[in-house]
This record gives C-alpha cells, sequence and structure tokens, in this order.
C-alpha cells in the first residue's frame, strides 16, 4: 500500500464508483466516495441503479480484478448463495448458426442479481478503513484554482443533514454515470467539453424473476439466446441466488419484448430454443415484469481534449457506456478501476494522460459492442465505416463452424470474457480449422444475414 497523497474524492456509487474508491484506497491516506443515493447496507435495489433488475453479467476477466481487489471474493459469492457457471458445461446457448457444443471451457463465473452484488461489494468496500461515504449528497460543480482542480460544490438532499459547501482533495474522480454533468463542468471554467459518439440498436429489456419446480431440474443452469438481424429477439434465462431463475428478454432494431404476462411469454416462446419453452411452462414468477431502454452506447472523448485540467478524471459509464446486451459493462468498471491504480502507481500527475490510457482500455469491449450493432438496419449513431462489414463477414464465417468446432466457441467465448485479445480470432490455427471443417449434423439453420449498413 502506497498512501503518498493525503485526499481523494469519487463522484458515484456506481460499480465504477466504488471500484475506483477501492483503488484509490492504496494510494490516498483517505477516500471520500459521494452518492446522491443513501447507500443500502444490504443487497437491495436503488434508484441511482435503474437497471438493476435487469440480468447483469460479470464476466471472467472482471471476476479476476474482483478477487484481486477483494481476496477471497469468489468463495464470499458462492458462500452467499450466487451460482457457480461453468461456462458451456453448465450452459447452453443458441447462437446465429444453431447450439454451441457442451465442453468444459475453464472459464468460470457466478451467475446472481445486480443487487445482490452491490451488496457484497458494498460490505467489503465499507469495510476498508480510509473509506468515508456520504450518502444523501449532490455534487453541483468543480472548485479550480488555476488549472487545478482542487475541490467540489456539494448540497445535501432532503433528508440529509448537513450544510451546502466545498470538499476539497488532491484528486476528484467522477464516476456519475451515463449522467455525468462533468461536460458542463468542463465548459463552466473555460475547457471544452468532449465530442461524443453514439450508437443505439434501440435495444430493450423485460425481466421477471421465476421459481421451478424441485421434481423439475434441467442440466444446465442458464440459456443464453443471441439477437440477429433476422429475427431481432433474444435473451438469458438463468438461476440466481435464493433458488430464483431470473429472464431477461430483449429485442433489438425497436422490437421490444412487452412487459404483460401475455406478451413476454409470447415474445419467448418466438425464439427457436424449446429448452427454454419447456422451463418457462414450468415457472411460476415471483416479481412484477421490469423493462427498460436506455441501452445505447456512448463514448465521450476525453481523451481528445487539447486542455484538462490536472487533479480531475473521469471515468466508467461516464466515459463509456455500453449496450448492455454484451454484458461488458461491470468488467469494463472494474478495468478502468484497475487502470486508474496503474495510472496513480506511475505518476497520477496529468489527467489527460489517464484519460488516454482509460480509453484504451475501453476499446476492445468497445469495438466488440458497436460493431454487433451495426449489424442491424435501423442503428442510429455514428458509423464507423466499411470495415464493420468485412469483419462482421469474417466473424460469421467462423460462426458458421461454432455448432460443431468446440475450438471456434471457445476463442469466442475467451475474447468475449475479455480475457483474451480480439486478435485471437485471427490466429492461423483457428483459420486452418475453419478451412477444414464441412457443415455437420449438428449446425443449425443460419440465421445471421449480412443486414450491415453500406459506407
Amino acid at each position: 500500500m502506497t498512501t503518498q497523497r493525503e485526499h481523494a474524492i469519487v463522484i458515484g456509487g456506481s460499480m465504477a464508483g466504488v471500484l475506483a474508491a477501492r483503488a484509490l484506497t492504496d494510494h490516498f491516506a483517505r477516500v471520500t466516495l459521494i452518492e446522491r443515493d443513501t447507500l443500502p447496507d444490504e443487497s437491495a435495489h436503488r434508484g441511482g441503479v435503474p437497471q438493476a433488475r435487469h440480468t447483469h453479467g460479470l464476466l471472467a476477466r472482471g471476476l479476476r480484478i474482483l478477487e484481486a481487489y477483494f481476496p477471497g471474493f469468489e468463495r464470499e459469492l458462492a458462500e452467499s448463495g450466487a451460482v457457480r457457471v461453468h461456462w458451456m458445461r453448465d450452459t447452453i446457448q443458441l447462437i446465429p448458426t444453431g447450439w454451441t457444443p457442451r465442453f468444459d471451457s475453464g472459464i468460470v463465473t457466478y451467475a446472481c442479481s445486480r443487487a445482490h452484488l452491490d451488496g457484497l461489494i458494498r460490505r467489503r468496500v465499507r469495510a476498508l478503513p480510509n473509506l468515508t461515504i456520504m450518502g444523501g449528497w449532490n455534487v453541483g460543480g468543480l472548485v479550480l484554482e488555476g488549472e487545478r482542480v482542487v475541490g467540489v460544490q456539494i448540497a445535501p438532499r432532503p433528508h440529509t443533514l448537513g450544510d451546502a459547501g466545498e470538499l476539497r482533495a488532491d484528486l476528484i474522480v467522477d464516476a456519475s454515470g451515463r449522467g455525468s454533468h462533468a461536460p458542463d463542468w468542463l465548459q463552466a471554467h473555460g475547457y471544452a467539453a468532449p465530442t461524443e459518439t453514439r450508437v443505439d440498436a434501440k435495444l430493450g429489456y423485460s425481466t421477471r424473476v421465476y421459481t421451478l419446480p424441485p421434481d423439475f431440474q434441467p442440466d444446465w443452469n442458464a440459456i443464453l439466446m443471441m439477437t440477429t438481424p433476422t429475427l431481432p429477439r433474444g435473451g438469458v434465462f438463468q438461476a440466481i441466488e435464493g433458488g430464483q431463475w431470473m429472464l431477461t428478454m430483449a429485442g433489438t432494431n425497436g422490437d421490444l419484448p412487452p412487459t404483460d404476462e401475455a406478451g413476454l411469454l409470447a415474445f419467448a416462446r418466438s425464439i427457436p430454443a424449446p429448452p427454454l419453452h419447456d422451463a418457462l411452462d414450468r415457472a411460476t414468477p415471483i416479481s412484477p415484469i421490469y423493462g427498460y431502454q436506455r441501452t445505447g452506447n456512448l463514448m465521450r472523448h476525453y481523451e481528445r481534449l487539447a486542455r484538462f485540467p490536472a487533479g480531475f478524471v473521469v471515468l466508467g459509464d461516464a466515459v463509456c457506456a455500453f449496450n448492455p446486451v454484451y454484458g461488458q459493462g461491470m468488467t469494463a468498471a472494474a478495468l478502468g478501476a484497475q487502470t486508474l491504480g496503474r495510472w496513480l502507481a506511475r505518476d497520477g500527475v496529468d489527467g489527460r494522460a489517464f484519460q488516454v490510457a482509460l480509453a484504451k482500455s475501453n476499446a476492445p469491449a468497445w469495438q466488440m459492442a458497436i460493431n454487433e450493432d451495426w449489424r442491424y438496419a435501423n442503428t442510429a449513431g455514428d458509423y464507423p465505416g466499411a470495415i464493420v462489414k468485412r469483419l462482421n463477414g469474417y466473424v460469421d464465417w467462423l460462426f458458421d463452424a461454432a455448432p460443431d468446432v468446440p475450438e471456434v466457441t471457445q476463442t469466442f467465448l475467451q475474447v468475449m470474457h475479455l480475457v483474451t485479445p480480439s486478435a485471437a480470432l485471427f490466429k492461423p490455427s483457428l483459420v486452418w480449422k475453419r478451412l477444414r471443417w464441412r457443415k455437420g449434423g449438428t449446425a443449425g439453420k443460419r440465421l445471421r444475414t449480412e443486414t450491415v449498413r453500406e459506407a
């Protein structure tokens, strides 16, 4: 632990915020986390995380980072009731070319509700001796002296005791999410706001929690169904803590899943996935149906700003927010915290240098998300060019073999879990296996089409 600095402030109690706070405790004598909500002590939903009622995936790379920050966290997940998932052995997956093979990939994660995961992480963070959490406070702007941010303007929310004023620190970290006011705060002090890239495939979610009868025990604990341009409907049905099962149906390209019981079940049954239909025939709903539609990809390019004040950085969804259907958000937040720690260990002086490093950290997940989203004809936003069509064509060529060639599925899985660079998809050995492959009996009907925008 290298506590060479006095005080750091984190704005926002999101996943990115609490993990950034954890990273900062290794480098500052005091860390203050400011959150507009009053953070619950236990696992509970809160207004500041409106998407929390839907299925969340902590990728294998993210789990490794959490284990490094909180030793024993994986064991704690298991003991708390989170479901251990051996990918491909415990999961069944419908991809555009059929059902992927069942085998032990060696990739293990845990499935639970977002509220359950947040509660476990908050408990660990609250135990840090040099961290203070200020729940129920608003941050209204930055305090600058010359070209350096030295504090924030704070004010209590209703039912919070305290007076408005300034809170000073050596470093301010904005992790306040998609709704971040950092662009406005910078402009108020004469700095430029970052340019933005937006890509929106018009995805919507509907989620409900169920129980299954004791006499129905499938040999899988998660079923995943990818959306495609010809069938822009997909989703996931997975076991979570407490013997519960969470169904999240997703519709892309504006084909949104309903939030009434009959409509949601009809939507689910429109996907050619008999194991899902069989499970839902036996399932008992135990929650309302929740919808969510704020799912567009958003990148704020702080790394491109010519001027950036010292003592201030931005991370998490406040910089890069993903279409959540790919399950990358929490892992990207963990990678951002890791990047912050490395920046502080090196020098931690030039905030723009951090933003450049963060942009590089976000790039692989960002590129995967927008490439997939540009498959859909009604996707809106900043089109990256014809290269996306060629890349997606190559991915389709590999996907053709996935139901018959486990090595193809394994490589895709490692890339999607961010444990292997996407360059692995171009390995000569994998290309050779694909070239030698001939479609076998397990491959399903080709669903994916070349519905991507022309340059």
